[in-house]
């Protein structure tokens, strides 16, 4: 592979079913050989995307929580501070409570950031590249 060439992976998935998400989650990260021993115990920031309010009928502007959650279970496997960001457009906990996230975040004991809210920080980014 390319020196500075960025791996990536595109698996098609039928379903939102967490099984199927899990698999496919976990078939591309091996795929792209993520080698998670670089994040251990480091913060990891992920920012879903919450443009519609509504739920019940998720179109392309709203990420699928079984995704976030697929992706939190590996995340929390191998040992990273999980936060999950969110900016949206119009009232963030509006979209918390849409996309019934409040007790399962609590439930998992990740960290939420509301990013149109919260204090920014600097963070060191591990790939300087960008």
């Amino acid at each position: 592979m390319k020196k500075g060439v960025e791996k990536v992976s595109v698996l098609k998935c039928k379903s939102y079913k967490r099984s199927e998400i899990d698999n496919i989650l976990e078939r591309s990260l091996k795929l792209i050989d993520f080698d998670f021993s670089k994040y251990k115990g480091k913060k990891v920031l992920l920012k879903p995307n919450l443009v519609t309010a509504d739920c019940q009928k998720p179109v392309a502007a709203l990420t699928n929580k079984s995704l976030v959650e697929g992706m939190c279970k590996i995340l929390k496997k191998n040992k990273c501070k999980i936060y999950i960001g969110e900016s949206s457009f119009m009232d963030t906990d509006v979209f918390l409570r849409n996309w019934v996230m409040i007790s399962w975040l609590k439930s998992m004991e990740l960290n939420w950031l509301f990013l149109n809210k919260t204090n920014y920080q600097k963070l060191k980014i591990l790939n300087t590249k960008y």
